[in-house]
């Protein structure tokens, strides 16, 4: 392994769905005033607000509409834990779009995105999170949990960061999207006897150590599974993915 050169990516950005337009703009503000002690601005129509937070801008905007496309219902098939989450998400008629901008470490950006979607999304109305860059579709309430549950942990949620995802539900073959916001090689493991699970947690585990660790994995390194088996990288052009990529076989 290798360490990695510094992300150079200076935005993150993901929008809340919601199943009405009550955006709660007033109790959204006290929470972020009272976690932050921000100054914030908002434009003339009231539903858009900006603030600066320590060397970062944070901009939040309310559309009482629903996207203008499907991308967000696209997605959702690539997360395996809200399973027939379609139509749900397909029933939104609001959104909020969040976006950190000034961004120069990609951990500490994706952190404060978290914590300040969280904030956002912390309403009843909540139904789902779209992240863009990653192509999935998280469970709003989920979401939430997932990151308190990790923090309590002292752990960074990169699950909630970058999709991790099957090639079909019941497949041997997982694959990630997102890594290379991090400036790092996509995975795509294989495995004929590991169920979709332990694939999981293998992938989510080695994501949590190349981000956190700003490493990047090279041909012929070896790595240590949960069981304590030893297998070898292979460094190649992507087969899942249109990029050049890591590959395992489990």
């Amino acid at each position: 392994m290798k360490k990695g050169n510094k992300n150079k990516t200076s935005s993150i950005m993901g929008y809340l769905l919601l199943e009405n337009s009550n955006f709660h703009i007033p109790e959204m503000i006290a929470t972020l005033v009272r976690k932050y002690n921000v100054d914030v601005k908002f434009d003339e129509s009231g539903n858009a607000f900006l603030f600066q937070y320590e060397d970062y801008i944070v901009g939040i905007s309310c559309v009482e509409t629903p996207m203008a496309n499907d991308n967000a219902v696209e997605c959702c098939k690539y997360n395996f834990l809200w399973n027939h989450s379609e139509n749900i998400v397909a029933s939104h008629k609001a959104h909020i779009l969040v976006s950190i901008m000034g961004i120069t470490n990609k951990v500490e950006g994706f952190q404060l995105f978290t914590n300040i979607m969280c904030v956002v999304a912390n309403f009843d109305n909540a139904i789902a999170i779209y992240m863009p860059a990653q192509k999935i579709t998280y469970n709003a309430k989920a979401y939430i949990e997932d990151a308190r549950e990790f923090g309590l942990k002292g752990k960074k949620p990169v699950h909630l960061w970058i999709c991790i995802c099957p090639l079909e539900l019941d497949a041997t073959i997982v694959y990630t999207y997102g890594l290379n916001e991090f400036g790092k090689n996509e995975i795509e493991v294989r495995s004929e006897n590991k169920n979709f699970l332990d694939l999981f947690d293998f992938v989510a585990n080695l994501c949590d150590e190349i981000i956190t660790r700003d490493i990047q994995i090279v041909d012929g390194d070896n790595i240590e599974t949960n069981d304590g088996d030893v297998i070898t990288a292979h460094v190649n052009e992507g087969i899942y993915v249109n990029r050049v990529s890591v590959k395992f076989n489990l």
